[in-house]
């Protein structure tokens, strides 16, 4: 058994859905997992950055070389000081005291920008839903927690999209798995489209490391015949980067009952956990006493999970 924490790699483009994502992992996992959002290494602040010409999704506006000690220190087991970036102001602040536990989970968008840092991860994930979406939540989010007008966002589009292709899409080729949402059903207007509307793909690269998750799913789906209406699984896919995978399609039509019952087999799957209750799992937004969930989401989260805890028994 491994003694050093496992390392994971959470990448995607602005607004794809990291940080809610990540959010899950460690509250499925409980104590012991140290998140670490790659965007605190930026090292210039917003008004900086405008000055310059730079997107936050170029590379030049980060602190690679501190990042990169970093994750190695953690990597180690030790402590480090930790920079932080203030995404309602867009400044920087004091750095924070981070120690590593069992699982340190590193999440942003240049992730596995450089060999160095593609080569600490035991496991990486792309996050990716369809663009028409992540842009709904970029401006959502933008807007109510980050102080940008509308005019705003669409003025950093162009840029930042060719950012996105230049610097995040090729790290897609490079992770073990990839999550991709998507809307349920084609709306003529994508923002009415609810997040528990969502249809969640979590695709395996064969090449990868740990488990097959797909192995795990079609064992509970022997057991809970019920629920095959609401999965499909695809076996060696060639994606778009010419690699082979597996496929998990989780339907955003599956109803509460049913992603119960597919929670239920993922959550005896690891007896060691601390089961949750449903309201706390696959959680989008959370404030002001409000909360918004997602059956698909909790499911992908749930799978991640049991992975990270196969791997670490290995």
């Amino acid at each position: 058994m491994n003694t050093r924490p496992l390392m994971l790699g959470i990448v995607g483009d602005n607004a794809s859905g990291k940080t809610t994502f990540t959010r899950g992992i460690v509250r499925i996992l409980g104590g012991g997992v140290t998140p670490i959002a790659l965007d605190d290494y930026l090292r210039y602040s917003r008004t900086e950055r405008s000055r310059l010409g730079l997107t936050a999704l170029d590379p030049a506006a980060y602190d690679i070389e501190l990042l990169t000690e970093h994750l190695a220190t953690l990597r180690s087991g030790g402590a480090i000081n930790k920079p932080m970036y203030d995404h309602r102001s867009g400044t920087l602040r004091a750095s924070e005291h981070v120690i590593a536990t069992n699982l340190v989970i590193a999440y942003g968008m240049l992730t596995l920008t450089t060999p160095e840092l593609a080569a600490f991860f035991d496991l990486t994930i792309f996050v990716e839903p369809d663009e028409d979406l992540r842009r709904q939540w970029e401006q959502s989010r933008d807007i109510s927690q980050r102080g940008y007008t509308p005019e705003q966002i669409e003025a950093q589009a162009a840029p930042r999209k060719r950012d996105a292709e230049r610097y995040i899409r090729p790290q897609r080729r490079h992770v073990d798995a990839i999550i991709h949402f998507s809307a349920t059903t084609a709306a003529p207007d994508s923002s009415k489209q609810r997040f528990d509307q969502l249809t969640v793909r979590l695709i395996q690269r064969r090449n990868q490391h740990g488990p097959l998750v797909i192995e795990t799913i079609a064992a509970i789906l022997d057991q809970a015949p019920d629920v095959r209406p609401y999965i499909q699984l695809r076996e060696n896919v060639v994606d778009e980067d010419g690699l082979i995978d597996d496929e998990i399609e989780i339907l955003g039509t599956i109803t509460a009952t049913q992603a119960s019952i597919l929670e239920d087999h993922i959550w005896r799957k690891m007896p060691e956990r601390r089961r949750l209750a449903r309201e706390q799992l696959g959680v989008v937004t959370e404030e002001m006493n409000y909360r918004r969930q997602s059956d698909t989401l909790a499911l992908t989260q749930l799978l991640v999970a049991y992975q990270l805890d196969q791997m670490r028994q290995t």
